[in-house]
């Protein structure tokens, strides 16, 4: 049995060498600088908050949470961007360590997200799962679409790649 285990071990790690190298990202420099500072409080421990544009309204309350591995809208909010519990996909699937307890989601649903400034802004389709619990924020957008826009956090500056998101 301890063979068979070793051997199996070593195949995977002979799949994992023999992967194919990573292209380097061929990316702009995103720095913080001065302008880029907030009157704050320092030390702090403030979640990063933001507000973005999801579908045709201005959300505010939005938390950043690098933690998260789904993208979450309140039902609240879902209904108030003008849609219904029969405009969602369903989903069997629970969300587990969202609060204290187990949290099922009342559906799915593709909405597009406008990131950054009018001027400078991009849309992108952001895969909500729809929960109807009480929460103070409105949305938390995780590592999905954070990694899909390449978004670079600065917690200690409460700030989020300038370019594309709009800090509270």
């Amino acid at each position: 049995m301890r063979a068979r285990y070793r051997k199996a071990q070593i195949r995977q790690l002979s799949q994992v060498m023999a992967a194919r190298e990573l292209k380097p990202l061929v990316e702009p420099t995103v720095t913080f600088g001065l302008e880029d500072m907030r009157l704050l409080q320092a030390p702090h421990n403030d979640p990063l908050v933001v507000q973005l544009k999801i579908k045709t309204a201005m959300v505010q309350q939005i938390l950043i949470d690098t933690g998260s591995s789904v993208d979450i809208i309140m039902f609240k909010c879902f209904r108030k961007l003008q849609h219904s519990e029969k405009d969602l996909e369903a989903v069997g699937m629970p969300l587990v360590g969202f609060g204290v307890h187990t949290t099922y989601p009342v559906g799915m649903k593709k909405l597009p997200v406008r990131i950054g400034k009018k001027d400078n802004s991009r849309t992108v389709d952001v895969n909500f799962l729809v929960v109807d619990i009480p929460m103070a924020y409105n949305v938390i957008l995780g590592r999905p679409t954070l990694s899909a826009i390449k978004a670079v956090i600065a917690p200690y500056l409460l700030s989020c790649s300038s370019n594309w998101i709009m800090v509270e």
